[in-house]
């Protein structure tokens, strides 16, 4: 569940230790602190979010020890206390049990403190971001490179209605309205590949949610695209879903959103492009839905939002790239999993990573089961592997990676030699001029095809795209040719050429004539037949 906290008085003392069992002394009546209750059936963890510009203590009592140090006014541990402050992401792991959040201190009784709280036994894993200085921005995009995937929960059809074997791969984010009224909007939306890997099976999802107030509205009406209303436990929604496809490791591409307004409504495009799917193959970027929000009030703007904030329903607005459940707020637990994550935006003039990273998400209700690393690779991207986690903060600001985006296709129709695969750097392509099948018969590089546009050469240099997908098709054109000798101790007219030791290539649809020359012969060779004046 997700919580939106209330305020309370209570009376606590300010402790800066910060480790587990900290004996928490109380404070003078007339601190204002934040209590939240908080259960966890099995073991699990205690997620706190803050966006609140204050510095705030923060201990977490079993419900026992609270009661003691509330209604006794007595020192009691916590397990867990420490600061948080505008940013702050706090994964405490705790056993199963009942226990009570204290934030302190509050500046008065009717301050709302902009923190986040939830609990869960397992977490959405790979990467979210959420950063102090917030990244406004009108396309966000998600690079994946999947190795291996295999997922199973038992209880996934039973108690989910979804496949056992299922999975997804979640990017996440928060649309931000702003009306003609200068009143705000927001908007969670979701793109999203749900796999079945029990059967190699992937579908391509979007999900809108309406994120303005704790009970916010959607319609068939408000919202349109492909896709349809529907209601579920956590609320409306509008969702879409593709048909399905297959896969087969390694499966690599992106998923894409873009968001803007025009002419007083909102447009969402929820695009992918599959670059990988056992083999390389062409960049073909599909917008799957276009959807249209339409609010009562027209809107002059919209774009994505990253930061440590809330919105107006009181949820982080986060933007979070990560592996989860298939869907309705299913966990699953990976049995496989080998996969390299990257999530940027569009800065004006190129992609760069969103920063302030880390190794959970918090909005989405699926999650997996937490027998999963997460690290930084060598080439800036983050690696997400079987192993054992430890959830917390990844980078402030990773480099951004160099990503495959142009596509190169060669195929050469005499040597046979072909490839297929994406640069990341300037690359020659040198092309043969030559091609001898036997000691007769050869074929001779014309030129070639790039991407129907002929030219004449025998080197290219592809320079890869940064920006976007581009992608090249080579293919060149060879004449056959027939070699052709003559030997002649005299000369003779090959196809009008006065020649005695010479050779060629010929086209098989091209004549060959072959003549002496009418002044010599054996008998009175040529150089013999000199001119002579009569004395």
């Amino acid at each position: 569940m997700r919580w939106v906290l209330v305020i309370m008085a209570v009376a606590l003392s300010i402790a800066l230790v910060v480790h587990a069992q900290t004996l928490i002394q109380p404070l003078p009546p007339g601190t204002y602190a934040v209590l939240m209750n908080e259960s966890l059936v099995t073991p699990g963890y205690i997620v706190i979010i803050s966006a609140d510009p204050h510095t705030f203590n923060v201990a977490v009592f079993t419900q026992q020890n609270f009661n003691l140090w509330w209604n006794q006014s007595q020192a009691e541990p916590a397990i867990y206390h420490g600061t948080i402050i505008r940013g702050s992401v706090l994964a405490i792991p705790a056993p199963a049990g009942n226990y009570v959040i204290a934030i302190y201190p509050v500046p008065g009784s009717n301050y709302y403190v902009e923190v986040y709280v939830f609990n869960d036994s397992d977490l959405p894993i790979g990467i979210a971001s959420f950063p102090t200085s917030p990244i406004v921005t009108n396309e966000l995009m998600g690079y994946f490179d999947i190795g291996s995937i295999m997922a199973y929960n038992p209880s996934g059809r039973s108690q989910f209605g979804v496949w056992n074997s299922g999975a997804s791969l979640q990017l996440n984010a928060v649309v931000v309205v702003k009306l003609v009224n200068g009143q705000y909007q927001y908007y969670w939306v979701q793109d999203v590949v749900q796999f079945v890997t029990g059967s190699n099976e992937f579908y391509v999802v979007d999900n809108v949610w309406n994120y303005t107030s704790p009970t916010p509205t959607l319609s068939n009406q408000s919202i349109v695209g492909n896709g349809a209303v529907y209601n579920s436990s956590g609320g409306l929604y509008y969702g879409y879903a593709t048909s399905s496809s297959t896969y087969s490791p390694p499966l690599g591409g992106y998923l894409i959103m873009n968001a803007y307004a025009s002419g007083g409504v909102v447009h969402v495009d929820f695009g992918y492009v599959i670059i990988r799917n056992g083999g390389y193959e062409w960049p073909t970027v599909i917008w799957f839905d276009n959807v249209t929000i339409m609010p009562s009030t027209p809107a002059t703007n919209a774009y994505f939002e990253v930061g440590a904030q809330l919105t107006g329903g009181g949820w982080p607005m986060d933007a979070e790239f990560v592996f989860a459940g298939y869907g309705n707020g299913e966990w699953t637990r990976f049995n496989q999993l080998s996969a390299n994550l990257s999530m940027l935006y569009w800065n004006g003039s190129g992609w760069e990573v969103l920063p302030t990273l880390y190794d959970f998400g918090f909005d989405t209700e699926e999650s997996a089961v937490t027998n999963i690393n997460v690290t930084v690779s060598s080439n800036n991207l983050v690696a997400v592997t079987l192993g054992t986690f430890k959830p917390g903060f990844i980078a402030t600001q990773l480099p951004t990676p160099i990503l495959p985006m142009t596509y190169v296709s060669y195929t050469n129709p005499v040597t046979g030699y072909s490839f297929s695969y994406y640069v990341t750097q300037p690359t020659m392509i040198n092309i043969p001029s030559v091609v001898y099948i036997s000691n007769n018969t050869r074929y001779v590089l014309e030129g070639y095809y790039l991407n129907s546009q002929w030219i004449y050469g025998t080197t290219i240099t592809i320079t890869p795209n940064k920006n976007w997908f581009m992608a090249y098709d080579i293919s060149p054109q060879y004449q056959l040719q027939y070699l052709v000798s003559v030997a002649s101790p005299l000369p003779v007219y090959f196809n009008g050429l006065k020649v005695t030791n010479y050779s060629t290539g010929l086209t098989q649809a091209r004549q060959l004539r072959l003549s002496p020359d009418p002044r010599c012969s054996i008998m009175a060779p040529c150089s013999r037949q000199a001119s002579r004046t009569k004395p």
